[in-house]
C-alpha cells in the first residue's frame, strides 16, 4: 500500500513539474514578467522527496523504495503492522515545495522627438547673448505695410504722366518708371495710396535697367507684345533686378507694388517655368516688398490664389468676366483684401447701357472694384 501510495505521489510530482514548464514557456513568448508558485503536496514523513524528476539519483532512491515495499507484501505482512505503515495527514500538516520563476519583461523606450527651434542671427557683431532672435510665425515678413480694404475705389493709368491727380479715387496703379516723384507726392497730399506697376516676369527693351539683363534670363518672345519677353525667374540675376526695382518703389514712396506677368508657366515661355516655380517667385517678391514697408497684389494667374493669398494685400485680375473666371478671386473679397478688376470693352471708351450692364453685373454682385478701360491703360475710366 505504501509502495502504491509512493508511486502515485511521484507521478503527480512529474505532472505538476511538466505543466509549470509549459507556463513558463507560454509567458516567455509574451515577454510578460510573472512568478509562478506550485504547491506540491507530501507527508512529513517523506519532506525530503524531490522537486525534480530530472534527478537520476532521487529516481534510483524512489525504485528502491517501491521494491522494498513490494517485498514486504509478498511477505504476507499484515498491511495494519504500525511498524510498516505510514499514516495518512491531514491537510494541516501538508508541506508546500514552492517553484518560483521571475521572467523579466521588455521595456519598449518610446521615441523622443527633439524640438530644435529656428533662430535668425542678425549680424556677427552682436553679443552672443543677444545674437540669435526667434523668427516670426506670421506667413508674412516683419514688416508695416498697408491693407487696403474690401470695396476700395481705384485708378489705373500706365500710358504717360497721370495729368488729373483729383479723381475721386482711393488708390491709384501707376507705372514706377514712368511717374515723377512729384505725382507721388500730390496723391499722398490728396490722402491717396499708390501703387506702383512693373513687370516681373517680362524683359522689356525700352526699360532704364534693361542692360542689367543677361542673355541667359531671356525666354521667348511674348506674343502680341513688341520688344517684350518672358524672364527666367528663377536666375539669381532676374531676382537681384527686381529687387532693386522694389527698390525704387520704397523710394519714391510708392504704398504698394503691381508685379505684372508672374504667369509665364501658363504661356509658352522658353524656360520651363512651372506653377511652383511662380508660387516661389511671388513668395520672394511679396517678402521682399513687405521687408521694404510695401505691400503686393497678385496678376491675374488665378490657379495661384490659393498658394499665396495669404502674402498678398490684394488683386488685380485683368478681363475675369470676359473669361468667365471671376469665381478664382472670390477668397480676396472673403479674406477682407479688394480685388481691382479691369474689363477692357471693345467698344470703349463709348459704351452702350446693355454693354456696361454686362461687365458690371457680376463683378458688382462679388464686391469687385471694377472699372472699365481701354487697352491702352490712359486717363479714359469708367466705373460700375
Amino acid at each position: 500500500m505504501i509502495s502504491l501510495l509512493k508511486t502515485i505521489l511521484l507521478l503527480g510530482i512529474f505532472l505538476v513539474q511538466f505543466s509549470s514548464s509549459s507556463v513558463i514557456a507560454r509567458h516567455e513568448r509574451h515577454r510578460a514578467s510573472t512568478s509562478l508558485a506550485l504547491a506540491i503536496p507530501t507527508t512529513t514523513n517523506e519532506a525530503s522527496l524531490p522537486t525534480s524528476v530530472s534527478d537520476s539519483d532521487d529516481s534510483d532512491d524512489s525504485c528502491d523504495a517501491d521494491d522494498s515495499d513490494d517485498s514486504d507484501e509478498s511477505d504476507g505482512s499484515d498491511g495494519s503492522d504500525a511498524s510498516n505503515s505510514s499514516p495518512v495527514e491531514s491537510p494541516s500538516s501538508t508541506l508546500s515545495t514552492v517553484i518560483s520563476v521571475e521572467v523579466p519583461a521588455t521595456t519598449v523606450q518610446p521615441t523622443i522627438a527633439t524640438y530644435n527651434p529656428v533662430v535668425a542671427t542678425k549680424s556677427s557683431s552682436v553679443t552672443a547673448s543677444a545674437s540669435a532672435t526667434a523668427k516670426p510665425t506670421s506667413t508674412q515678413a516683419a514688416g508695416d505695410f498697408w491693407q487696403p480694404a474690401a470695396g476700395s475705389t481705384w485708378q489705373i493709368e500706365l500710358s504717360g504722366v497721370v495729368s488729373d491727380t483729383s479723381y475721386p479715387a482711393d488708390v491709384f496703379d501707376l507705372d514706377l518708371f514712368d511717374t515723377p516723384q512729384s505725382t507721388i507726392d500730390a496723391l499722398h497730399a490728396a490722402n491717396k495710396k499708390v501703387i506702383c506697376y512693373f513687370s516681373a516676369g517680362s524683359f522689356e527693351d525700352w526699360r532704364p535697367d534693361q542692360a542689367d539683363f543677361q542673355a541667359a534670363d531671356k525666354g521667348s518672345a511674348m506674343e502680341g507684345w513688341e520688344g517684350e519677353w518672358w524672364l527666367n525667374t528663377k536666375t539669381a540675376n532676374v531676382r537681384s533686378i527686381m529687387a532693386a526695382r522694389i527698390d525704387i518703389a520704397a523710394s519714391k514712396g510708392c504704398d504698394a507694388v503691381d508685379p505684372d506677368n508672374v504667369d509665364g508657366y501658363a504661356n509658352a515661355n522658353g524656360v520651363g517655368l512651372t506653377s511652383a516655380d511662380a508660387t516661389d517667385y511671388l513668395n520672394f517678391l511679396a517678402d521682399t516688398a513687405h521687408a521694404k514697408g510695401l505691400s503686393i497684389g497678385l496678376k491675374n494667374a488665378g490657379d495661384l490664389v490659393g498658394e499665396v493669398l495669404e502674402k498678398m494685400q490684394f488683386h488685380v485680375n485683368e478681363q475675369c468676366i470676359e473669361y468667365d473666371e471671376c469665381e478664382l478671386f472670390k477668397p480676396f473679397i472673403d479674406a477682407g483684401k479688394p480685388v481691382f478688376h479691369i474689363e477692357y470693352p471693345e467698344s470703349a471708351p463709348s459704351l452702350s447701357a446693355d454693354v456696361k450692364s454686362e461687365k458690371c453685373a457680376a463683378a458688382n454682385t462679388m464686391s469687385f472694384s471694377t472699372v472699365l478701360k481701354t487697352e491702352a491703360l490712359n486717363a479714359w475710366i469708367d466705373t460700375c
